[in-house]
């Protein structure tokens, strides 16, 4: 805890007596980082302190334990706004100059309705990184663990800003060597085809010409499904989510059977089949684009199921 002491010079303890059985620089602590953690008072940050316990003991003594919300409470009603402020601006100033300007090298995303549940399959993890700056990110100190936390889950990277890069080829072999299991895209402002993005197309990617973002309105084609009496809908499910079908989107319902209904939700590659109430209505919706989805065939597949 020493190495941070520097970061709260200039905040004066206003407790007394019995008030001070809590390090000030402690208390300090914990509320930054619940604060950036998403906190938003000082029940959050005891809420914190417990749930991060063992983290915390690795560089804090918490001779007493875990502050409650009351002493954070009391802390920071007695503390001087002025030189509360000072600090925030300071270690402001201080984490700019680490990041050298740049806000953000990686953003990570997992894509909603893209999870597996029947398939044990987890929601399509898709990070965006910065060519220019991701690899001495990786190496931060103090943001390193995260970036290559983000990595390694990665389904996909879409791989940004390529043309600041002294050497988009050597981040690339890097990023092959830190995340062997994602799929990586050199990509133009983070636009990707979004059928690579949901893993419903196993081709080599189309890169956007520079300046040119694809058009994400236009090219897409629906059609609706009978679902085939007797069919399991588990073997229908992996039938629609077949990269070789091209679909981005199935879902709808069937009769399971021995009874009951099934819903069936396809995104991408991944599918999940639910039970559904009794009076669903037995169909199916697909999406697809018009370039790469054969609804015939698609139908030919299903009927065969």
């Amino acid at each position: 805890m020493d190495e941070f002491s520097s970061v709260f010079e200039g905040v004066t303890d206003p407790r007394r007596s019995n008030a001070t059985r809590h390090s000030l620089h402690e208390m300090l602590m914990i509320a930054l980082l619940s604060t950036l953690c998403g906190g938003e008072g000082c029940a959050d940050m005891e809420r914190f302190g417990w749930a991060k316990e063992g983290f915390l003991r690795r560089f804090m003594v918490l001779k007493h334990g875990i502050p409650s919300h009351d002493a954070f409470s009391d802390l920071f009603n007695a503390l001087d706004p002025g030189g509360l402020q000072t600090m925030l601006l300071r270690l402001l100033e201080d984490w700019a100059a680490v990041l050298d300007g740049d806000v953000i090298a990686i953003d990570g995303k997992s894509l909603r309705r893209s999870f597996a549940d029947a398939a044990t399959r987890s929601p399509v993890h898709l990070v965006q990184a910065f060519a220019e700056t991701v690899r001495g990110r990786a190496d931060d100190r103090y943001l390193g663990s995260t970036v290559r936390r983000q990595l390694a889950q990665a389904d996909l990277i879409l791989l940004n800003k390529c043309d600041l890069a002294g050497d988009a080829d050597e981040v690339e072999t890097w990023l092959g060597e830190t995340a062997p299991d994602a799929r990586l895209l050199r990509t133009v402002r983070s636009d990707a085809p979004i059928d690579i993005v949901l893993g419903a197309w196993t081709g080599r990617a189309a890169l956007p010409a520079a300046g040119g973002p694809f058009d994400h309105t236009q090219g897409y084609t629906t059609a609706a499904l009978d679902p085939p009496a007797g069919a399991e809908p588990e073997a229908l499910a992996r039938i629609l989510a077949d990269p070789a079908h091209g679909l981005l989107r199935a879902k709808g319902f069937m009769r399971r059977p021995g009874g009951g209904m099934a819903a069936i939700q396809t995104v991408g590659s991944r599918w999940t089949v639910t039970d559904a109430p009794a009076k669903a209505p037995a169909g199916l919706v697909c999406i697809g684009l018009e370039a790469r989805t054969d609804f015939a065939r698609l139908r030919r597949a299903v009927s065969d199921s």
